[in-house]
């Protein structure tokens, strides 16, 4: 069917065009301040993986029908494609492969590709960095700060900054969330990508946000402290333990199993083997004194960047608690304020 379609009916294409004309005017205009970091983020450091959602606006807005007409004949026969599959469930490797070809009989695929497109990720520049940009939905009455310190990525970098979320992440909900009140969506992470690990920090707030990153500053610098000090073996094994729970857990579904080889797929690695090598790390390797070696020789000397989303809605802040202050800028620190 897919193949006949040289032509778009007007019909199905009035539908599609106005559920995902209203997907990608959300997505670029009235997505929630932390998303919107996120987004900017990916948009700054990522390239052939994702498109930003004002682009996909502008481009869909000067789309018309016609534009579909032929595009099925220019996929898989003028351009060329590269098609991957992930086949999952009862089936013996020759039977996937069978099952390949006669997906690419189907299509009739004419012509390949020169080349893959490019994927890249960028560096952070040494350091810190602040961005500061302007909200898109003028509605909300939140800014938006988020935190990420950047690794080089190996199996070994990837655990213990799961770890290390493991023991810090309860606490940042708890000192900055229930104790300061900053905001509602407060939540410290670790997170991997193609070629990096992240700790990844966020709160949305209606405080201003040189006045939160203050807070999440003070809140590494004194946990981080902790952790190389005070950090005992009750409580590292308990965090491992809660760790490795989680990286054995069985998946429930074929859509669940997918998701943990996805990733390698689409970073091209095609490392499927990754996560049992991370289980083996946990459960017969990593030590106490190896996670506080970490944070002092890597995380504390890591690249970070703080994307801060400020409100354009004119509503005033809240005011800083009582003897509260925003804390001056460190010397060093670098400023971006330009869009990528």
């Amino acid at each position: 069917k897919i193949m006949s379609m040289r032509e778009m009916p007007q019909g199905i294409y009035d539908i599609v065009a106005d559920a995902y004309g209203d997907e990608v005017s959300n997505a670029a205009f009235h997505s929630p301040p932390y998303a919107q970091c996120s987004m900017r983020f990916t948009e700054l450091s990522s390239k052939g993986g994702v498109f930003p959602s004002y682009k996909r606006h502008a481009a869909f807005k000067s789309m018309s029908r016609e534009h579909l007409n032929g595009v099925v004949d220019d996929i898989f026969h003028s351009s060329g494609c590269f098609i991957e599959g992930l086949v999952l469930g009862n089936m013996a490797p020759e039977e996937a492969k069978a099952l390949s070809e006669r997906l690419a009989r189907g299509l009739g695929v004419s012509k390949a590709l020169d080349a893959l497109p490019e994927r890249a990720e960028a560096s952070l520049p040494e350091g810190a960095t602040v961005w500061k940009l302007d909200g898109t939905d003028e509605e909300d009455p939140n800014h938006a700060v988020v935190m990420r310190v950047q690794l080089p990525l190996t199996v070994e970098v990837d655990m213990l900054a799961r770890l290390l979320s493991k023991v810090l992440s309860a606490k940042f909900f708890d000192v900055l969330r229930t104790q300061q009140q900053l905001g509602y969506i407060v939540q410290s992470v670790a997170r991997c990508t193609m070629k990096f690990a992240y700790l990844l920090s966020v709160v949305q707030t209606e405080f201003p946000p040189d006045y939160v990153r203050g807070r999440i500053e003070a809140f590494f610098a004194e946990h981080f402290k902790l952790v190389e000090e005070t950090l005992g073996d009750e409580e590292f094994e308990s965090c491992r333990a809660g760790l490795l729970a989680e990286l054995q857990t069985k998946h429930k579904t074929l859509k669940e199993e997918a998701g943990h080889y996805l990733g390698s797929i689409v970073d091209r690695t095609y490392d499927f083997g990754r996560r049992e090598r991370g289980i083996a790390y946990v459960e017969k390797e990593v030590k106490l004194a190896r996670l506080k070696q970490f944070v002092t020789d890597q995380v504390r000397q890591a690249s970070k960047i703080y994307v801060q989303v400020r409100k354009t809605n004119p509503k005033a802040d809240k005011p800083l608690p009582d003897g509260a202050a925003t804390p001056a800028d460190p010397e060093g620190l670098r400023l971006w304020t330009t869009h990528a």
